[in-house]
């Protein structure tokens, strides 16, 4: 692995339940240096945004935790992981001619497809002591029962990917990224609106109240998605909104 610290250390399983979970079982008795992965061939309870399964056939995808500690960010800026994290996939993903977005929080999309997401979990208490950061990303598998909505790589492009040389690519992306965020916490903050899906563009969505028209305008300090409507500028939570 051709970076300073992450990647450094691999773990790697044949299969695993969550790797976020078993990370977070392995810290409570092991040493764990930053930067460290957790490696899953399969993963087969991978956890997802909203409660989700994230689906991966064994051996196709790249499903993976980083175990950091951000201790440079305050608590109130945590989102800046969210950045972090998912613009790497991006920029990795676009290196290899591959047109991916972000959708906010911290999916990943090419086109009106998701074929990644990410998963943060971060220990807190007056800071942030260490976080746990999955990743799940759709490589090499073909089909998707009863996923419409999602996709891969191969489906995309046609070509098969291989794992160990595209896990090594992104690393060298998020390492990058993530010393420029220890600089300045907000390096990517243009760069993360630039690269948003749906990004100042008119599109439906729906909240509590209903269906509305409007545009991402922005992303505020603590993550809320900020949408420009004919009438007002809405703020909310994840969760609070929904794309249509």
């Amino acid at each position: 692995m051709n970076t300073l610290f992450l990647g450094q250390q691999i773990i790697t399983l044949d299969q695993v339940g969550s790797t976020n979970n078993y990370t977070s079982e392995f810290l409570r008795q092991n040493v764990m240096q930053e930067g460290a992965i957790v490696l899953a061939n399969y993963q087969n309870e991978g956890k997802g945004q909203r409660g989700n399964l994230w689906q991966s056939n064994p051996n196709e995808n790249l499903t993976f935790s980083i175990y950091i500690k951000p201790v440079f960010i305050p608590t109130s800026m945590q989102f800046v992981l969210n950045k972090w994290v998912s613009l790497s996939i991006v920029y990795c993903l676009r290196k290899e001619g591959i047109g991916a977005a972000v959708k906010w929080p911290n999916d990943i999309y090419v086109e009106d497809k998701k074929i990644g997401g990410v998963l943060i979990e971060n220990s807190v208490s007056n800071g942030i002591n260490h976080s746990i950061i999955g990743i799940g990303l759709n490589v090499n598998q073909k089909e998707f029962n009863n996923l419409p909505n999602a996709s891969s790589i191969m489906c995309i492009t046609g070509k098969a990917f291989d794992l160990e040389t595209l896990l090594e690519k992104m690393c060298g992306f998020l390492e990058q990224n993530y010393l420029r965020i220890k600089v300045n916490l907000s390096a990517l903050d243009e760069e993360y609106l630039s690269a948003m899906y749906q990004y100042e563009k008119f599109a439906m969505y729906r909240d509590k109240s209903g269906s509305f028209s409007g545009k991402i305008m922005g992303v505020s300090a603590i993550g809320q998605l900020e949408i420009e409507t004919n009438k007002d500028v809405r703020s909310y939570y994840f969760k609070e909104v929904e794309f249509l």
